[in-house]
């Protein structure tokens, strides 16, 4: 799903002029634009930490019993596994660096923050649709125009739909039973 189409539902949805497809923007539509983003772009961070995560793993090296966040290739935040030759080891997250009791090459397994989005980026993922991003929106804009009714209303159906997106559950069946 493309940056440029999750904006140009949004400033339909608004009944704004779509500005994604003017070529020359003044500085009060490319002050608009800008905002669109930054509330497109809160609006992601909170689907990927609060909702559906984005997870990393690689190879990394451990060096006097620490791992260092900025060798990691994404913006670190939780810990999910790190191995070592196929079996877990313990480690403890500091604000600057993981902390292991063992050294050398080991496989970490991390849930990251994405990168800030552009207008000529696409996101890749098929549990998210354009409409549950366009509420999100649509309820932090209404927030900040301080319209509450709608915010809540468009609140509700976001948090519904990430609540729908982020169960992966199955059907719960209970066994037939007979009463005595």
């Amino acid at each position: 799903m493309e940056v440029k189409y999750i904006l140009s539902l949004f400033f339909e949805k608004i009944g704004e002029e779509d500005l994604t497809k003017v070529e020359q923007l003044s500085d009060a539509q490319s002050l608009k634009l800008s905002k669109a983003l930054g509330i497109l772009n809160f609006i992601y961070l909170q689907i990927r930490c609060d909702y559906l995560p984005l997870i990393s793993q690689e190879q990394v090296a451990s060096v006097d019993g620490k791992i260092e966040y900025s060798k990691l290739s994404e913006r670190f935040k939780k810990l999910i596994r790190l191995e070592k030759d196929g079996k877990r080891i313990k480690a403890k997250t500091l604000p600057t660096h993981i902390e292991t009791l063992e050294d050398g090459e080991m496989t970490i397994e991390y849930i990251y923050i994405p990168k800030a989005l552009n207008l000529d980026d696409e996101i890749f993922d098929n549990r998210l649709s354009e409409l549950e991003v366009l509420y999100g929106m649509l309820s932090q804009h209404y927030l900040d125009e301080n319209v509450f009714d709608q915010a809540s209303y468009y609140d509700t159906l976001f948090k519904e739909a990430m609540s729908r997106a982020k169960y992966k559950g199955r059907e719960i069946k209970v066994k037939e039973r007979a009463w005595v």
